[in-house]
């Protein structure tokens, strides 16, 4: 599977967060967690 998409980061309360469209979300079978994984900078 290969997809992209942009999205903006948005405030949620004192966080912040992104908005998964659900096309992706569907395409990609995430139902309820995901990690998230920074590399390199």
């Amino acid at each position: 599977m290969s997809a992209s998409i942009r999205t903006r980061i948005v405030k949620i309360g004192n966080s912040q967060g992104i908005r998964i469209p659900k096309t992706l979300l569907e395409q990609s079978g995430i139902d309820s967690e995901v990690e998230i994984e920074v590399q390199g900078d």
